[in-house]
């Protein structure tokens, strides 16, 4: 579900659009390339798939800009946006 969250908490995150490129082999027979964003020996998330913020086309405000708080926003490429009730600081 969109969930309302700080620049700095959404780059903590993973992407679901940030890909790398990996190797998998299938029967020993043939390797293929699968995209990834996450990886078990690499922990939650790779580095380079991690959410880029307001950096990223998708990424929407939430709060108006000189409310005196740290502005939130949410990944506007996510099925499901966030909803007004609930969301208030």
């Amino acid at each position: 579900m969109g969930q309302l969250m700080t620049v700095q908490q959404a780059k903590g995150k993973w992407c679901r659009h940030g890909l790398l490129p990996a190797y998998s082999a299938a029967n020993n027979a043939s390797v293929s390339i699968c995209p990834v964003n996450r990886s078990e020996t690499a922990g939650n998330s790779m580095p380079k798939t991690r959410c880029l913020g307001n950096d990223c086309a998708s990424w929407d405000w939430w709060d108006e800009e000189n409310l005196g708080i740290e502005r939130r926003g949410y990944c506007g490429a996510d099925p499901i946006k966030p909803n007004r009730v609930g969301n208030r600081r």
